[in-house]
């Protein structure tokens, strides 16, 4: 799985069963919007039932999915969220982390196969 920002695309790291049951949605372009200054997430437009791995705390360059609101996250920064429980997906490349970092208040980003 991929994702892509303009006219670039960066290869994603992801937990296969997740993957599994995004691939049949792929494309998939997200709104993603700036939240609490460590992460950018995007609403799942369908339910996607994936809560395993939680943790309270997120990391630089991690992929994670809140199940409650179908969120999807790209994190730039480390974070204890809790008591917020999430699932870690996987990773994104560091050299996504740029364009993350410049905390634009909301990107839109296309999930690839």
């Amino acid at each position: 799985m991929k994702l892509r920002y303009q006219e670039e695309s960066f290869p994603l790291v992801v937990n296969p069963d997740f993957e599994k049951q995004v691939l049949l949605k792929l494309p998939l372009t997200l709104t993603f919007k700036l939240n609490g200054g460590h992460e950018y997430f995007g609403q799942l437009p369908t339910t996607i039932d994936y809560s395993a791995d939680l943790t309270g705390k997120v990391a630089a360059g991690g992929i994670y999915f809140f199940q409650d609101w179908q969120a999807f996250s790209l994190n730039f920064g480390d974070q204890d969220i809790s008591p917020y429980q999430v699932s870690r997906l996987g990773s994104f490349p560091t050299e996504f982390l740029p364009i993350l970092q410049k905390k634009t208040d909301s990107l839109e980003l296309t999930l690839i196969e």
